[in-house]
């Protein structure tokens, strides 16, 4: 992979080897968004991009075109971004999930909390991941969900339940890692069905540096980075089972890692 992304609060930054380009609000992109929050590659090789305070946005890497998306069902604030297919998931802050056909352009439906216990559980959806095996898994400042295709409905599950769930990644063995803004690091082992939880330990120098993270990052050598919020990185040695703090509180700002 040539290219890398990151989100450094307001500054998104695409670097292509020894190229540095910059896009932010100026006189072509005026209504462009300046918190940046999420990116997510579609079928056609064009990028979507999610952000805090304008909404969604269509990038042609071609033309170098950013066209803003408008749809009066989609919030503004965009947390979460998946691709599904020809769908596009989209997570929102107070605003629910909706999902956009990529074909049409419009907005399927718009999916918020209710009374039944196969709803959200919270209108605030800051995380979704489609994994290898097509479950798509959705994460909210109140706990983690499954999302039923044949019911059209939610499993909640109740080992994350009233957590803020930050980030979910799948890693090359197919287990899911759930970064979490109070409670630390969660692994599910998808063979063995088991969690861990991963959190701060004072007297322990392998533990998290902290157990508010909010991003997670495999790299091409399969080491899992966890990104904190005040406290740097941290990454996971495999073969050590330990963790290795690495403290960096410079760049404490950046939200995320995408295609290291």
């Amino acid at each position: 992979m040539d290219r890398i992304v990151i989100l450094a609060g307001s500054i998104t930054i695409r670097v292509n080897w020894n190229l540095f380009e910059k896009f932010y609000p100026r006189d072509d992109i005026k209504n462009f968004g300046r918190r940046v929050r999420e990116f997510c590659e579609s079928n056609d090789g064009t990028v979507w991009i999610g952000t805090e305070d304008k909404g969604l946005f269509h990038f042609y890497p071609e033309s170098g075109k950013i066209e803003k998306f408008s749809h009066p069902a989609i919030y503004q604030n965009v947390h979460g971004l998946c691709l599904d297919g020809d769908d596009l998931w989209v997570g929102t802050f107070s605003g629910g999930l909706s999902r956009i056909d990529l074909l049409t352009k419009q907005s399927k439906d718009t999916i918020k909390k209710d009374i039944s216990p196969n709803s959200l559980d919270a209108n605030n959806v800051f995380s979704i991941c489609k994994t290898t095996s097509g479950d798509l898994w959705i994460g909210t400042t109140s706990g983690l969900l499954r999302y039923n295709r044949d019911t059209d409905d939610f499993t909640r599950m109740p080992e994350l339940a009233n957590m803020f769930v930050y980030k979910i990644l799948e890693d090359f063995s197919g287990n899911l890692w759930l970064a979490t803004y109070s409670n630390g690091v969660f692994r599910y082992d998808v063979n063995k069905k088991e969690w861990k939880n991963f959190i701060f330990h004072k007297n322990d120098s392998t533990s998290l540096p902290y157990d508010k993270v909010i991003s997670i990052c495999e790299d091409s050598r399969k080491r899992l980075w966890f990104m904190t919020q005040g406290a740097g990185f941290a990454v996971l040695i495999r073969k050590m089972k330990a963790l290795l703090v690495l403290i960096c509180r410079k760049v404490f700002l950046v939200i995320s890692f995408i295609g290291w």
